[in-house]
């Protein structure tokens, strides 16, 4: 059965015990709204950075989200999402005409700046790896590292860099691992093997036996 096949009977929702007090005005009412809204935001501006697994984003506060803006509010769906070009769709819709973001709370715009860092370091890290592919198509004279160094020593360069980059990461001293979507250029071939092929290995080892038996005479 679902819920709007049931009939709920009279409500009635104009209860007098939900009426504010007779000496507090309306003035008053919004003036606590708008200080509550700031407290919020004071506090989450406290919890530190914003963001998918950040300390920032790990909560929600209780309150009346109806702003365009509601998504980006500590905690919410946008406010933990990863920067994306989606991400930067709704940050512009919650900017409106105007850019003013109109009806956000300072949490909320808090959010949407934070948002917007992860699309810029979104949008960045894409620039970069077409860059880099660019680079290894058309390398400048005297750069070409996949000439003088093996595939292996270029991938290692690049996990040292990821992994550089997300140390910073988590010392909240970078947003985006620019390095993650970097894909290692062919690089020269392994050096030839100085070790012995088996049936060599086995002759050498027949002559050293055959010396030592001469040598034993």
């Amino acid at each position: 059965m679902r819920a709007a096949d049931t009939d709920p009977g009279g409500l009635d929702l104009d209860d007098p015990d939900d009426d504010p007090p007779p000496e507090v005005g309306d003035g008053e009412l919004a003036a606590e709204a708008a200080e509550m809204i700031a407290a919020q935001g004071r506090v989450a501006a406290a919890l530190g950075r914003r963001g998918p697994g950040m300390p920032g984003s790990a909560q929600t506060f209780a309150g009346v989200y109806s702003s365009r803006s509601s998504g980006f509010a500590s905690g919410k769906p946008l406010d933990t999402a990863a920067g994306c070009l989606v991400l930067g769709q709704f940050a512009e819709e919650a900017a409106g005409d105007d850019d003013r973001y109109p009806g956000a709370s300072d949490d909320e715009l808090g959010g949407v700046i934070c948002a917007w860092e992860r699309v810029e370091a979104y949008a960045s890290s894409r620039k970069h790896a077409a860059a880099a592919e660019l680079i290894r198509r058309r390398p400048a004279e005297g750069c070409e590292l996949s000439t003088r160094c093996s595939t292996r020593s270029l991938q290692t360069t690049r996990n040292s860099l990821q992994r550089g980059i997300r140390h910073a990461g988590s010392s909240d001293l970078g947003a985006c691992n620019v390095a993650a979507p970097v894909q290692v250029a062919a690089g020269l071939q392994r050096r030839p093997s100085k070790s012995f092929p088996l049936d060599e290995a086995k002759a050498l080892l027949a002559a050293s036996v055959r010396g030592c038996m001469r040598m034993s005479c």
